[in-house]
């Protein structure tokens, strides 16, 4: 008698928002402060404009004045947000004279704002794992209920060797940019001379190069 084996392997399909966070995440040129931010600002937006049963029926949530100093700080002047904005429909128009952006009335579910919105969830646990955060109540609670616990520990482990790889590249880049700028200072600086390292102040003694034994 044959055995019938079932698949029954979970597998998680990545969030066509994916890219999008994860270009937030990793971009060095924008503070942790202003990621989540902008993470927490969206989160409100969106539920007011999408999952509130309520809000979403009444036009005033479903706009975005993009004369809003708050909103220009938060939102509007990190590129990638507004890709993600206007991924989920948000739409430029003019209302009564003023920019905005604005999320069109639908008769039926946004399946892409719904989307945007589990991905903030893990979008919010990512960054408070970079912040050295990820052992709070808050960080537990982002983590999707959908996901089984080992695909919890995979994504966690996942998150934090992807960080430790961002920062060892981080970490290179700030120390050529060292070397680079001590090169600059010994051959323009008349008056540079070699420090002596605390190791060698401690054991009076210093490495000697072929210059100072021998000149030039």
């Amino acid at each position: 008698m044959a055995l019938r084996i079932s698949s029954t392997t979970s597998t998680t399909t990545p969030s066509a928002f994916r890219p999008f966070f994860d270009r937030l995440v990793e971009d060095g040129r924008i503070t942790m402060g202003q990621k989540t931010d902008a993470v927490k600002t969206l989160q409100l937006v969106l539920k007011n404009a999408i999952t509130d049963p309520v809000k979403s029926q009444d036009p005033k949530y479903r706009q975005l004045k993009l004369g809003n100093a708050k909103l220009q700080r938060k939102l509007f002047s990190i590129p990638v947000v507004m890709e993600i904005l206007q991924k989920v429909g948000f739409q430029q128009q003019t209302v009564d004279g003023e920019e905005s952006l604005v999320l069109p009335a639908q008769n039926t579910p946004n399946t892409m704002g719904q989307d945007c919105v589990e991905e903030l969830v893990v979008t919010q646990q990512r960054l408070a794992i970079i912040a050295g955060d990820s052992t709070s109540a808050n960080v537990k609670a982002a983590v999707p209920e959908k996901l089984s616990e080992k695909q919890k520990a995979r994504m966690l482990m996942e998150e934090k060797e992807k960080q430790e790889k961002l920062k060892a590249k981080e970490n290179r880049k700030r120390n050529l940019a060292l070397l680079k700028e001590d090169k600059h200072v010994r051959e323009n600086d008349p008056n540079w001379k070699p420090k002596v390292s605390a190791a060698c102040a401690k054991t009076g003694t210093g490495i000697e190069t072929f210059r100072d034994k021998y000149g030039e």
